[in-house]
């Protein structure tokens, strides 16, 4: 799966930046910043405080997945959903099982 650079939602340009170091200190494999228009990733980490090392990419799919649903929530204005990590995990697993078996 490609991950795009940036993207629209309801009027909004929301940017995707890869940032190892802020994901490492914020103990997180990602975060949407509704403030900011902005998800943040990691495609590394650093076990022990040693040296990098790269996530698979299926992880850092799974998690821009997961983050984009984050994002739509909050602009869909449902609190209710933005902040319930059970069901958006869920959610971007399976759309990574859709995108990854797609025949085209």
């Amino acid at each position: 799966m490609k991950i795009p650079k940036q993207f629209n939602i309801m009027g909004q340009t929301i940017y995707i930046e890869f940032n190892n170091e802020y994901c490492h200190k914020n103990e997180c494999f990602g975060s949407y910043i509704a403030s900011e228009n902005k998800i943040i990733l990691s495609d590394k980490h650093k076990p022990n405080n040693n040296r990098w090392v790269k996530y698979n990419k299926d992880i850092v799919d799974q998690v821009f997945l997961h983050e984009l649903i984050h994002c739509i929530y909050w602009h869909l204005g449902r609190k209710d959903l933005f902040e319930n990590e059970e069901l958006i995990d869920s959610q971007s697993g399976l759309l990574l099982q859709v995108f990854k078996t797609s025949k085209y």
